[in-house]
């Protein structure tokens, strides 16, 4: 629980599985991840877009922007066995 709204995802793979690494061999990318024996938690405080309307360089729009500033984020973990 969060004292804010919370984002959170649970994978079976690390974060680093979903970068994209050029080879000798072909490219691996984040379509081509492989599951793995492991659980990697990811929670959120804020998430900002990547774009704006379209491909071709726009900004995000300043309602989906986080502002660059100190910030303050709790949450609690709880095992409910």
């Amino acid at each position: 629980e969060g004292a804010e709204p919370l984002s959170v995802s649970v994978w079976n793979f690390p974060q680093d599985d979903l970068l994209y690494v050029p080879s000798t061999i072909g490219h691996r990318h984040g379509g081509c991840v492989d599951k793995k024996d492991m659980v990697w938690v990811n929670i959120d405080h804020l998430q900002m877009g990547v774009g704006g309307d379209n491909t071709w360089g726009a900004m995000v729009h300043p309602e989906y922007t986080i502002t660059p500033k100190e910030w303050s984020y709790s949450f609690t973990i709880k095992n409910l066995k």
